[in-house]
C-alpha cells in the first residue's frame, strides 16, 4: 500500500518545506554571527548552502522551472556524490572550530584533518571522474569505499567524544550521528533501487530529514553554548564586581588612616611645633644678648609646621580633586612671592573638570612645583613670572614662564641634582619635566590624569 507522505505528490510540498527550514536556519546562523563573528558559523552556513543546493539538484524535476540542469544537463549526476562530501567537509570543519579542537584535543585535530583532506580529495576527483567517462560502476564502487572509511573514522570520533561527560560535545556529536545514518540510509536505499527493490521510498528523503534533525540539534546546542557564555559572562561580572567592592572597602580604609595621620599630625606634632617656636619667641625677646641659636630653632621649627602642613594637605582625602590641587598651587604661590619683588601672573583656564588626582600625584607634583619657584626667587634674578594651568590630551599641563636671565648647566653645577630629582618625581606620577631657555626659563609640567575616576563614589 503506498504511503501518501512518501508519494510522488508530497515530494514537492516535502522539498518546499526542507528548503524552507534550512532557509532559515541560513538567516538565524548570519544573525548569530553578525553578533559573535565567529569563523565557525560561517562554515555552518557553507555546509547548510551545499546541503541546498544538493537537494534542487537531486530534485529538480519537482520545481516549475529549471534552475541547476540549464547549465549541464547531467548536473543531478555530477553532484549526487560530490555535494554531500563537500557537505560533510565543511561540517567537520565548522565542528573542528566550534568544539575548540585544535586547543582540546591537539592530537585528535590532526586525524580530523587528515580524514577532511580525504573527503575533499573525493568530493573533487568524483565529478572529474565522470567527466573522464569512469564506468558508472566504477565510480559507485569508489563512492561506498570511501563512504565505509568516512563512516568509520566518523564513528570512532563521536564514539571518542562521547565519553566526555561535556553537554557540549553531545548536541554536536548527535548532529553528527543524525548525518551518519541518514548517509547510511541513502546508501542502502539507493543500492536496493539499483537492484530493483521497490521500498516506496525517496533513497534521498532519511538524508534530507536527518539534515532536519541535525538542524534542529546544532539549533539547541547553539542555544545551550550561548547560555553557557552568558552564565560565565555573569559570572565574569559578578567577580568583577565583588573585586570592585573590595577595592572600594580597602580604599575607604585607606583614607581613613591617611585622614587619622593627616588629624595626628594637625593636633600633636603641629601644636607641638608652634609651642617650640613661640617659646622660641618669647626668649629671644627676654634675652638681653641676640642668640643666633635662638634664630635657628625658631627658623627650622616654622619650616617644619610648613612641611608639615603640606604633609597634612596631601594627606587628606578631602584634597583629593583637581580644582583642590589647582586650588592650592595658586594660593602658594602667591604666599611664596609675598615678600618678593617678583609679579605673579595666573591664567588658568575656566573649563578644568574637578576629578578626582591621588595623594601620591599632589604630593610629587606639588614638590615640583616648589622646587621650581625656589629656583626662580632664588636664581633667575626675574621681575615677572607667569603661571599657566590646563588640561591637555587627559593631561595637567603647567607652564611656568619667568623673565630671569636663564640658566646654564655646568658639570659640577650642584642645581643639576635638583633638576634630576625634579624629573625622578614626575616619572614616579608617570609624568615628565622639561626646561627651555626662552626669554627667561620656561617649565613645562604634564601630569596624565586619571580617566574614569579612581577612588570612592
Amino acid at each position: 500500500m503506498e504511503n501518501h507522505f512518501l508519494s510522488f505528490d508530497s515530494k514537492p510540498f516535502g522539498l518546499t518545506i526542507f528548503l524552507a527550514i534550512v532557509t532559515f536556519q541560513i538567516a538565524y546562523i548570519l544573525f548569530q554571527w553578525y553578533y559573535i563573528r565567529r569563523s565557525d558559523y560561517l562554515y555552518y552556513i557553507a555546509y547548510m548552502f551545499a546541503i541546498m543546493v544538493f537537494a534542487l539538484s537531486q530534485f529538480e524535476y519537482l520545481l516549475p522551472f529549471k534552475l541547476l540542469s540549464q547549465y549541464s544537463p547531467d548536473m543531478e549526476y555530477y553532484t549526487r556524490h560530490s555535494l554531500p562530501f563537500f557537505s560533510i567537509f565543511l561540517y567537520y570543519r565548522f565542528a573542528r572550530s566550534f568544539l575548540d579542537l585544535p586547543i582540546e584535543r591537539p592530537s585528535l585535530n590532526k586525524w580530523v584533518i587528515r580524514l577532511e583532506y580525504l573527503i575533499i580529495a573525493y568530493a573533487v576527483l568524483s565529478p572529474l571522474l565522470i567527466a573522464a567517462g569512469i564506468p558508472p560502476e566504477v565510480e559507485d564502487n569508489l563512492f561506498l569505499f570511501v563512504c565505509s572509511i568516512v563512516i568509520i573514522s566518523s564513528g570512532v570520533i563521536i564514539y571518542n567524544f562521547l565519553q566526555r561527560s561535556i553537554p557540549l560535545f553531545r548536541f554536536a556529536m548527535t548532529g553528527a550521528v543524525f548525518l551518519i545514518l541518514g548517509s547510511i540510509a541513502m546508501i542502502i536505499l539507493s543500492k536496493m533501487e539499483e537492484l530493483g527493490i521497490d521500498t516506496g521510498v525517496d533513497p534521498f528523503l532519511p538524508l534530507l530529514v536527518c539534515v532536519i534533525a541535525e538542524l534542529l540539534t546544532f539549533t539547541t546546542g547553539l542555544s545551550y553554548k550561548t547560555h553557557l557564555m552568558e552564565s560565565e559572562k555573569l559570572n565574569v561580572e559578578r567577580k568583577l564586581l565583588d573585586e570592585f567592592r573590595e577595592k572600594q572597602r580597602l580604599e575607604k580604609e585607606m583614607y581613613a588612616i591617611r585622614d587619622n595621620i593627616a588629624r595626628d599630625l594637625h593636633d600633636e606634632i603641629g601644636s607641638g611645633l608652634s609651642k617650640i617656636s613661640l617659646l622660641g619667641e618669647v626668649i629671644k625677646k627676654e634675652s638681653k644678648v641676640p642668640e643666633p641659636r635662638i634664630d635657628k630653632i625658631i627658623g627650622s621649627a616654622k619650616e617644619m609646621i610648613e612641611g608639615m602642613g603640606e604633609m597634612v594637605w596631601s594627606l587628606n582625602s578631602k584634597n583629593d580633586s583637581l580644582s583642590n590641587l589647582i586650588y592650592y598651587l595658586r594660593r602658594y604661590s602667591m604666599q611664596y612671592f609675598e615678600d618678593s619683588n617678583i609679579e605673579i601672573k595666573f591664567n588658568v583656564e575656566s573649563n578644568i573638570p574637578d576629578i578626582p588626582v591621588s595623594s601620591i600625584k599632589r604630593r610629587n607634583l606639588l614638590m615640583v612645583y616648589k622646587e621650581t619657584l625656589n629656583n626662580i626667587l632664588k636664581h633667575s634674578k626675574a621681575t615677572v613670572t607667569i603661571i599657566s594651568m590646563a588640561i591637555s590630551n587627559n593631561e595637567l599641563l603647567i607652564i611656568i614662564h619667568d623673565n630671569g636671565k636663564g640658566f646654564v648647566l655646568n658639570e659640577d653645577d650642584t642645581a643639576g641634582n635638583g633638576l634630576i630629582n625634579m624629573q625622578s618625581r614626575m616619572t614616579e606620577i608617570s609624568g615628565n619635566v622639561s626646561w627651555k631657555n626662552e626669554g627667561g626659563v620656561i617649565v613645562k609640567m604634564r601630569m596624565p590624569l586619571e580617566y574614569p575616576p579612581f577612588g570612592v563614589t
